[in-house]
């Protein structure tokens, strides 16, 4: 086993030695691993580890049939990639939406929801009250993702969270306690809301409609609910597609606690960076696929040499002066790249010979031009350029005009 890693190690060090590497792949392959960490995490969390096994195992042979040049694996692998790509919008379309939805889990645009320990007791009693009299309730608290995309009907409020408020909600009497209240921060937001039900039923054999509710949000959101059986005066939770018995307040209010901390640390930037801490294999895992599809890339297109004619421009002329004259006019430049990085450049406007005239004096200068000169895509590397020196003529523009007029 160790001698395969070896030799896989030593077959990826080659690669990365033989292929032209940029301070811009850098960047390329972090972005990458960013979005592959993301994707993992959400998988992880929607259960949906066997289908990504299934296509990491279709996209190591497409990378294959890239990298070794197999033209008929290729043309069926690209096919079949293309209509998975399809297949999976439609079948997993919630996981999409969650993946889609990565910069609110990351809290960039949500904001940081605040909790205290009053809000957990306060949940916690009234949740076993309300088991104790045997009626039933919903309670759901919100996580990184937003709920209002999966929650229909139920009307506002803006309420502080306590128990008597919890209990006169659920009161057979009102109008709203068949349906969820909805808690974000330390109040009420909204109440007689009604949740997506759960599509897998064969955990719910014992349970009603409120259960089924609580898990198909849970499904479908990182977010807690708590309900209340009116049968059987009992409490559960459900977080992440799970029920979860909770047997005393005391058990509740643990499980709350855990929920409010992970999802709304009180120290964003430590917990940030703790979370890729805990999670070295994953993040690990990351960079090892990243680098993978960047030397596949790399591999499958590799470097070119063009050609460019480039015209002249001056910078930093003096006040009263122009350029009467360049020998020559124009340059040409070498650039290296990728073949593939090629399809999308525009010399016109990609590329640009800027000469700064400030230390020039009225008559004939002689400027070198140097690779600092150039302006082009980081994605490029500068080869030649030739001439590397020029003349330009510096004149006053009113010599120039007078000359004009002259003739």
């Amino acid at each position: 086993m160790s001698n395969v890693s070896s030799s896989l190690l030593a077959l990826i060090g080659d690669n990365l030695v033989s292929l032209r590497f940029t301070p811009i792949d850098i960047v390329d392959i972090l972005i990458i691993a960013f979005l592959i960490y993301v994707g993992l995490r959400l998988v992880i969390e929607t259960n949906s580890v066997s289908m990504i096994i299934g296509l990491f195992l279709l996209f190591v042979l497409y990378g294959l049939a890239l990298l070794f040049n197999l033209v008929l694996s290729r043309v069926i692998l690209q096919s079949i990639v293309s209509i998975l790509v399809i297949v999976i919008a439609i079948v997993y379309q919630n996981e999409l939406r969650r993946i889609l939805n990565f910069f609110t889990i990351l809290g960039f645009a949500r904001h940081r929801q605040s909790w205290s320990e009053k809000v957990v007791f306060a949940l916690s009693e009234a949740a076993f009250s309300l088991a104790a009299s045997r009626q039933g309730a919903l309670l759901v608290l919100p996580g990184r993702e937003p709920v209002d995309p999966y929650i229909t009907s139920g009307e506002k409020l803006d309420g502080f969270v306590s128990q008597p408020v919890l209990m006169s909600i659920f009161d057979a009497s009102s109008p709203g306690h068949d349906g969820a209240v909805i808690i974000e921060r330390d109040r009420i937001t909204s109440f007689g809301v009604h949740l997506p039900l759960a599509e897998n039923m064969t955990t719910l054999t014992q349970y009603g409609t409120r259960h089924r509710a609580a898990l198909g949000l849970s499904e479908k959101t990182d977010a807690l609910t708590v309900v209340v059986s009116e049968e059987k005066g009992v409490v559960n939770i459900a977080r992440q597609g799970k029920l979860q018995s909770i047997q005393s307040k005391e058990e509740l209010i643990v499980e709350l606690q855990r929920f409010y901390l992970d999802r709304f640390p009180r120290e964003r930037t430590k917990s940030f960076f703790a979370n890729f801490a805990k999670n070295t294999f994953i993040v690990g895992l990351t960079l090892v696929l990243a680098v993978g599809l960047w030397i596949v890339n790399a591999r499958s297109s590799p470097p070119v040499q063009r050609q460019f004619t480039v015209n002249l421009e001056f910078q930093n002329v003096a006040p009263g002066y122009v350029v009467q004259e360049s020998v020559p006019s124009q340059i040409e430049v070498t650039l290296e790249g990728r073949s593939n990085d090629f399809d999308n450049f525009f010399p016109e406007k990609d590329l640009k010979a800027l000469l700064d005239l400030s230390s020039a004096i009225e008559g004939s200068n002689s400027i070198v031009i140097d690779k600092k000169t150039i302006r082009t895509p980081l994605s490029f590397t500068i080869v030649r350029i030739n001439p590397e020196k020029i003349w330009v003529r510096v004149e006053e523009s009113q010599q120039i005009l007078e000359t004009t007029e002259a003739n």
